[in-house]
Order: structure tokens, then sequence, then C-alpha cells
């Protein structure tokens, strides 16, 4: 199934090293926390977004 909708957050500590790539809004080794949502209601551009994080965890919620 295709979900073109994603939010990402912040797992626990700080997630470092945080890289969106293929969205509306992509970000290059950034680092994630919890008292700025800056991954939320992001856009998957095409079929494919790609998610990853250096160090810590991040929750990532996708939706139709």
């Amino acid at each position: 199934p295709c979900f073109p909708n994603v939010s990402i957050f912040c797992y626990g500590p700080p997630a470092r090293g945080v890289t969106i790539k293929g969205c509306q809004y992509p970000l290059t080794d950034y680092t994630l926390d919890e008292h700025f949502p800056l991954g939320v209601s992001n856009h998957v551009l095409g079929d494919v977004g790609s998610f990853t994080v250096k160090d810590g965890t991040l929750l990532v919620i996708l939706s139709a």
C-alpha cells in the first residue's frame, strides 16, 4: 500500500543524524528532539521515502 503522509518523532533521547529523503520536507544529518516537532505532516513524493537515523530511535507514523 501507498502511505503518502508521514510524521516522525524522536522516541526517547534526541535522535541524531536524522535524514529524510524523497519527501516534501527533506532533512540531512539533523538532531530531532521532543521540544520542536519538525517531523510532523511530511509528504512522500513519488513511491518511496527514506528515513534514517545514526543514533537514537524514531517513531514513524504512516497514513494514507
